[in-house]
């Protein structure tokens, strides 16, 4: 058949006569895979290191996993009849087949639902496709950005020899008459034309946009909720070393260990069901069917699944199951030849606590902590595996070990606490803090439903397959009410042993950027960066939290000098909306958190805290913008500027929307500039002089770019009188530079080093953050709105010649700030994604600090001498 791709590039798939065959890319040699059953057609995951399988297995329908590396086979779907074609949308969120009965299928991992239209009358073959918008390569990085501003279009051939297009999410898939018959069909680059080869072997074209002479008829259709073992179709987006991770929030209060978990009802949860993701398919670890069970119930979640939740203080780890069981095995007597952990339903908790990933063999810091809800109370109902010099020990866990739980009728509910002390005892280093520690880790829980003469049973292990600590997943524990989502991190360098989330790798590949540039990942900070400032160490200090409470300043330091942050740590912890960020000298530190508060620290040595001094200024309430920028001026004064309240309201503070200046204690504060809705980036040229960005309306249905503005002479830039009485902004400040509207300008730094070529030496870069969701911009019933932004735009100015906006780097997710190195490098800070609804209390996920540097240049040292200021 047809050879498939992997979405990486790297593999090719095919079928011929001695079953499924494998290759890399470019080379000959390939590995053939036999799967039982019937196999009509291969298709690749998202993942790029398996295949769906559609066909048949004995009397039934069938959907395969096939693992390209392992050989491993999962099955996991049966349905009623054969399978003839299957594939996955661009972004390997949607999953389609065509059945013997002619039904069409989609499936939906994203809304968790399946639609099937029974009576499509489809025989195949079938193509998938999505519709470009301009040359973004990226399609899943794309749907996080633009939610609805691109189509996903799914095209079948029909027994009349019709072709059926449906955009999915429409209701009616149209139906146009083909002239002949189809043999194969396929989507163009754009995905703006199908492609039609008939038995003439001529290429026909329909324009996915131009369906006005399609008939669009009422096609049946039946909705329904997707099986939740079914999402193990769906492969993440992931590089082939990355390895999940899960984020634990600290607890403020203790929990009560007494089974009742009515006290963790808002702690995240990690469900467990078979089939889904990052729980291992291992067939010798698999549920198995007693047989006594009902026909369908062994293997699903029927059979056992239910969720788990962690926490964590400087006393304890903690662990709360809530376990869904049909068959209760945990019972039995102290005395019995089965009195094992792995031989009664169990919760197992391991811990790699050095994260050192040493292999399968037990050394010193490898534990597991085995959980049986057994009320004869045996000794192994509490049970510590781990490793010290000798190798691995295994008894019943000490007392300080606390255990409680309650056995209900759909199964039972666990809650457990480690002592940190525990730990302690074979990892010496294992100390507070422990914010932001990572640890190897796995859970497991058994199900042994089976009889004597087979006591093992099977279990769901989550996070990884074996003893072997190197694959198991990190645990990382962060401050109460900041925890992300569990997700795929990747290392970041050989050289160093931080991570980052994959989705961050999948940014860089994606850069666009000037020829000779290049570009890396720094550092990730989580939580949202948003503003940057070198320390005269060289450290580079970060701002993250977005707004609201649990913000930090991080210190970032490149050790080696491989462009690579090698320490990451935490030097100002609880701030609230930190978003200004300085240095004035060695020892003074600046931040602008509380949103109308400046704050001065004095920062200590490499591995210490910053130390609060004082607060030099309050502002006064704001409940909008606040304040943004605090940046040193070349005459050791600080510049200022607070935002305005909302989208065309000032504020009731006399700083609402102004630029200042003031001396380093605060005193002396001299306002430079009002009517600047809210300037988040302030910078100075070579020549001394002041600029400002400047964000329009987040929802007021007007056009008016972002802009670049000059501060001078204690002008008024026009906000807001030039959205809601024009005539009272007539004379305002015009904009030095613009850009488009909602682009949400955020950063700005002048080029000052000496690394970029001569033409880019005095060029503003500003960081255009982009909308967040739709509440900014309606993207559904506008998918492609004027604005453009997620990139880093490079303004270049002559004496007597209009300056021009061009775009210098991208696309990233959410850029917010950007800053010369003192290597001449241009580091951006890209916030990451935003959270639920476009939320920017924090980010879903980590951000990171991406660096840019231009190949081969010399490494020069950046302009040092001070330019006077100009501004009157």
């Amino acid at each position: 058949g047809e050879p498939v791709s992997s979405p990486d590039g790297k593999w090719q798939a095919w079928m011929n006569d001695d079953g499924i065959q494998v290759a890399e890319s470019g080379k000959e040699s390939h590995r053939t895979f036999t799967p039982s059953g019937v196999v009509n057609a291969v298709v690749f995951r998202r993942d790029s290191t398996s295949l769906a399988l559609a066909g048949s297995l004995g009397d039934k329908g069938s959907i395969r996993l096939l693992d390209i590396r392992t050989g491993s086979i999962q099955d996991v779907v049966r349905l009623e009849h054969e399978l003839v074609s299957i594939g996955y949308s661009a972004d390997g969120k949607w999953l389609v087949t065509i059945d013997a009965s002619g039904a069409v299928t989609i499936r939906d991992a994203e809304k968790r639902s399946l639609r099937r239209f029974p009576k499509a009358g489809a025989v195949g073959p079938l193509a998938l496709g999505m519709t470009w918008l301009g040359e973004r390569k990226d399609f899943a990085f794309q749907k996080a950005l633009f939610p609805g501003s691109y189509d996903q279009w799914v095209a079948w051939v029909e027994r009349d020899g019709g072709v059926r297009l449906w955009r999915i999410g429409d209701e009616r898939p149209p139906h146009q008459v083909s002239t002949g018959g189809i043999v194969r069909i396929g989507f163009d680059a754009n995905a703006e034309n199908l492609e039609l080869i008939g038995h003439d072997a001529k290429v026909h074209r329909l324009a996915t946009t131009d369906w006005s002479s399609a008939q669009s008829e009422a096609l049946e259709v039946e909705t329904r909720s997707l099986p939740s073992e079914e999402l193990a179709l769906f492969g993440s987006m992931r590089s082939p070393d990355s390895r999940l991770v899960v984020e634990a929030d600290q607890v403020l209060e203790k929990p009560r260990i007494d089974g009742d978990l009515s006290e963790w009802k808002d702690a995240r949860k990690l469900p467990f069901a078979p089939g889904l993701e990052h729980f291992t398919t291992a067939p010798n670890f698999a549920l198995r069917d007693d047989g006594t069970e009902a026909d369908g119930v062994a293997g699903t979640s029927a059979d056992l699944s239910g969720e788990v939740s962690l926490g964590w203080d400087e006393d304890s780890i903690y662990i709360a199951a809530n376990v869904r069981d049909n068959v209760i095995d945990v019972t039995g007597a102290e005395d019995s030849p089965d009195a094992f952990w792995w031989h009664r339903d169990s919760v197992s908790l391991f811990l790699d606590v050095p994260r050192d990933g040493d292999g399968g063999e037990w050394k010193p810091g490898d534990h597991a902590f085995s959980f049986i809800p057994d009320p004869e109370r045996p000794s192994h109902y509490k049970w510590w595996r781990r490793g010290d010099a000798s190798g691995r020990l295994e008894t019943p866990a000490p007392d300080a070990v606390e255990m409680r739980f309650k056995i209900n009728e759909e199964g039972y509910t666990l809650e457990a606490a480690v002592p940190m002390s525990l730990l302690r005892t074979q990892t010496l280093d294992w100390k507070p803090p422990y914010d932001e520690r990572v640890l190897g880790f796995m859970y497991i829980v058994t199900d042994p439903d089976c009889n004597p003469s087979d006591p093992f049973g099977g279990e769901l292990i989550y996070g990884g397959d074996s003893d072997d600590d190197g694959w198991w997943a990190g645990l990382r524990l962060v401050k109460h009410g900041v925890s992300a989502p569990a997700h795929l991190e990747s290392p970041l360098s050989k050289s160093n042993a931080g991570t980052v989330d994959t989705r961050i790798l999948e940014i860089l590949d994606g850069l666009e950027l000037p020829d000779g540039f290049e570009a890396n990942v720094f550092a990730t900070v989580p939580r949202g960066p948003s503003r940057m400032a070198f320390a005269p160490d060289g450290r580079l200090f970060v701002t993250a939290g977005g707004w609201g409470k649990g913000g930090k300043a991080w210190a970032l330091q490149d050790e080696d000098g491989d462009g690579t942050a090698d320490r990451r740590e935490v030097v100002i912890d609880s701030l609230d909306t930190p978003m200004g960020l300085c240095f004035l000298g060695e020892d003074m530190l600046y931040v602008a958190h509380n949103r109308s508060s400046i704050s001065l620290y004095k920062p200590g040595p490499p591995g210490t805290p910053a130390t609060f001094v004082k607060d030099i200024l309050v502002t006064g309430t704001s409940n909008g913008h606040g304040i943004g920028p605090v940046i040193p001026g070349p005459d050791g004064k600080l510049y200022c500027a607070q935002g305005s309240d909302g989208d065309v309201v000032v504020g009731e503070s006399e700083y609402d929307c102004r630029v200042w200046r003031m001396n380093p204690d605060g005193s002396n504060v001299e306002f430079l500039a009002s009517g600047l809705r809210y300037a988040f980036g302030l910078a100075f040229d070579a020549k001394g002089r002041l600029f400002a960005t400047e964000q329009g309306p987040d929802h007021k249905p007007v056009d008016h770019s972002d802009e670049l503005n000059l501060i001078t002479g204690n002008q008024d830039y026009g906000f807001p009188h030039v959205f809601t009485d024009p005539q009272k902004a007539i004379g305002h400040a015009p904009a030095f530079a613009q850009f488009a509207e909602h682009s949400c300008a955020c950063g700005v730094t002048f080029y000052n080093g000496g690394q970029f070529p001569e033409e880019y030496r005095g060029n503003a870069f500003v960081a255009l953050w982009g909308p967040a969701d739709t509440n900014h911009v309606d993207l559904v019933s506008n998918p492609r709105p004027k604005w453009d932004a997620y990139y880093i735009a490079r303004v270049q100015s002559e004496e007597g010649k209009e300056p021009t906006v061009s775009k210098f780097a991208g696309d990233f997710r959410h850029p917010a700030d950007v800053a010369v190195g003192p290597d001449g490098a241009l580091y951006i800070a890209d916030w990451g994604s935003t959270g639920v609804g476009g939320s920017q209390n924090g980010a879903a996920g980590d951000g990171a600090i991406f660096r840019i540097v231009y190949k081969g240049a010399s490494e020069k040292k950046a302009a040092t001498d001070p330019p006077e200021v100009s501004i009157p």
